[in-house]
């Protein structure tokens, strides 16, 4: 089954070059293996609720933490009682932060994003989540098939907390991205301003 996910020829009718550019070596048949192996031997599989809708089609619900969170009883509430601060947004992330004030932003999810970034691009992104960000803001980003990291120049303000992201990478379920990384940012605004 592995074998057949991975080929090669069908991974890259599923997946544009862009997605590779950081990393053209990809074996995606080891790649698969590796992740699913991991998911498998080293995480709990009766509550994987990642595992149990890619290869059964539902959540188990019927056990302990088997539910997404956003869909475990009780968050219903606390979800609507929120819904006031979330601002959905149908465009580029760079583009949006553009239109944001600077140091209003308190957490940046960027996923995979960067994966499909050119360098330019992910420098642009990096620049406005510095500009954005509040003090003490948090950066989250995940990888999936290519590693990418923070840009080098920006590494001064946005630190990866290295010991966190090795242990949720080392936790996470979502059987795909083997990397996720836990940024905190300096107060950038106030460097930046002393250098001036």
């Amino acid at each position: 089954l592995l074998r057949v996910l991975g080929n090669r020829h069908l991974f890259r009718l599923a997946y544009t070059p862009a997605g590779f550019h950081h990393d053209q070596s990809l074996d995606p048949a080891a790649y698969f293996a590796r992740v699913f192996e991991h998911a498998v031997t080293e995480l709990p599989v009766a509550n994987n609720y990642f595992l149990h809708q890619v290869f059964l089609g539902r959540y188990p619900r019927e056990q302990p933490e088997g539910l997404p969170p956003y869909l475990a009883v009780g968050t219903f509430e606390r979800l609507r009682a929120n819904l006031g601060g979330l601002a959905f947004v149908d465009g580029s992330y760079t583009t949006h932060l553009r239109r944001c004030p600077s140091r209003s932003i308190d957490g940046f999810a960027l996923s995979n994003i960067c994966e499909w970034m050119t360098p330019r691009a992910i420098d642009e992104l990096f620049a406005e989540i510095v500009r954005t960000a509040a003090p003490g803001a948090i950066v989250c980003f995940r990888n999936n098939f290519a590693h990418t990291d923070v840009p080098a120049h920006f590494q001064h303000h946005v630190v990866e907390d290295r010991a966190r992201s090795a242990e949720m990478s080392r936790r996470d379920r979502s059987i795909v991205t083997p990397r996720f990384a836990v940024c905190h940012l300096t107060d950038a605004q106030a460097q930046l301003a002393r250098s001036a």
